[in-house]
């Protein structure tokens, strides 16, 4: 089961103040429909009963996955990350615990990220048996070949998806507030899988924070 608890927020149009559930952690081998409104966004998102206006509420999350055994601790701005990586920590402890013949399987991956959408896009790559170092990889790969053909484009922001056909795609967000999609060959994965792996490995060893300056360390070689 999920573990949550009720807060009282204050809607920012109207004044109006209603309960909300805040999740502090979801298990997405168990926690179906909390796993499904995560991945939309609806955990993160209240209406006002008053007024009809939709507060965002950011606020710090564990989502773990112990069939396909990744956690991800949502650390909202990066504050507070010494206390997300003991949190993960604590939790890895709990499992081992609770479930013994998990412990001797593949270990954990295990991710601190900083906004709702990473914490999404990161559930959206592990499920579907992908490497996150390497979608950051690809990431800094379209972003440069993107402003290689236009150099006024601004990027905010690039999320990964998988497509209703099995493809996979970025979605860049410019800082104009126009958004992108472009298509990812699947055998660009394999390729910067073969490649750039063994760096991935070297660099990733204890961090749980994986993004572009991850990327830039691996392609830096550093």
């Amino acid at each position: 089961m999920a573990l949550e608890h009720i807060e009282k927020i204050k809607c920012k149009d109207c004044s109006c103040e209603f309960d909300v559930t805040v999740y502090e952690s979801v298990n997405g081998a168990f926690d179906d429909e909390a796993q499904k409104k995560l991945l939309s966004g609806e955990l993160f998102t209240h209406t006002c009963p008053e007024c009809g206006c939709v507060v965002a509420l950011s606020y710090p999350m564990l989502y773990h996955d112990m069939d396909k055994k990744f956690m991800i601790h949502l650390c909202p701005d990066g504050e507070n990350v010494d206390e997300c990586i003991k949190n993960i920590k604590d939790a890895q402890k709990k499992i081992d615990k609770q479930f013994p013949e998990k412990r001797m399987e593949k270990p954990y991956k295990m991710r601190i990220v900083s906004n709702e959408n990473s914490m999404r896009e990161k559930i959206t790559i592990f499920e579907n048996g992908l490497d996150d170092r390497i979608i950051e990889l690809l990431k800094l790969f379209f972003a440069s070949r993107l402003q290689a053909t236009n150099k006024d484009a601004a990027i905010s922001d690039i999320l990964f998806f998988v497509g209703h056909r099995g493809e996979y795609a970025f979605q860049i967000m410019l800082a104009n507030g126009e958004n992108l999609v472009s298509e990812v060959p699947k055998h660009f994965y394999t390729l910067f899988t073969e490649q750039y792996m063994a760096k991935c490995e070297l660099a990733s060893r204890d961090n749980f924070i994986i993004d572009a300056d991850f990327a830039i360390l691996v392609l830096n070689g550093k």
